[in-house]
């Protein structure tokens, strides 16, 4: 019953950070490709920033990863984009300001915007 309570009690957005960070944690190679193409999209476009879509389309297009969450095929939640972006920037210097992000609704535990 106190399970049940607990995750009655998280909001939407509580609950989609967590799924970011679980997924995250299952399938750490989304986030190096993120980084992979966010750093070659910097080193030809050093001022203009990238949308985290463009890279989401390239790893899907691209790749056939075979992620933990989704054995058989594929699936990159597009709930996931505004954390991997944040993460990005905060976590890799030579990346921040490389995507354009709206403000957040609630504050995550990720960036400050």
């Amino acid at each position: 019953m106190e399970a049940i309570q607990s995750e009655m009690s998280l909001t939407t957005e509580s609950k989609s950070e967590t799924a970011f960070w679980n997924f995250h944690e299952a399938n750490p190679q989304v986030y190096e490709l993120l980084i992979t193409y966010a750093r070659a999209w910097r080193m030809r476009n050093p001022d203009v920033p990238v949308g985290i879509d463009m890279l989401y389309a390239r790893i899907r297009w691209d790749f056939s990863v075979n992620t933990v969450t989704t054995p058989v095929s594929f699936k990159l939640s597009n709930n996931h984009k505004p954390y991997y972006a944040r993460l990005i920037m905060e976590k890799n210097p030579d990346l921040k300001g490389i995507f354009v992000i709206k403000k957040q609704k609630f504050q995550s535990t990720i960036g400050d915007e």
